[in-house]
């Protein structure tokens, strides 16, 4: 089952890392401890359910193109999500599927 780090959501949601973090504040009972997200230390971690959690939430225009592509039911394949344990590079995405066709 892919991971993602909050550094994916964000580049893949094309959102704010400030704003992904205060998702989970600011709806609790739609993005759960534990099954859309849990701690890692200091990194959180992403589930697929909680990704299609968050882009049903996000409104930014690569978010609502997922929406618009994907409906509810997202589920990338594990090799299109690269994250290494620490650090980003967003080459890790060169084979994900372009929704906004850029």
């Amino acid at each position: 089952m892919p991971v993602y780090l909050s550094v994916d959501v964000v580049y893949l949601l094309g959102s704010e890392e400030v704003y992904i973090r205060k998702l989970k504040s600011t709806n609790p009972d739609k993005l759960l401890d534990g099954k859309h997200w849990f701690k890692e230390g200091q990194i959180t971690r992403w589930t697929d359910t909680g990704f299609t959690a968050s882009y049903q939430l996000v409104k930014t225009d690569k978010a609502i193109a997922l929406r618009d592509k994907f409906g509810t039911n997202i589920e990338l394949h594990e090799t299109q999500v690269k994250t290494k344990p620490i650090g980003s590079n967003l080459d890790r995405y060169a084979d994900l599927p372009n929704v906004l066709g850029e």
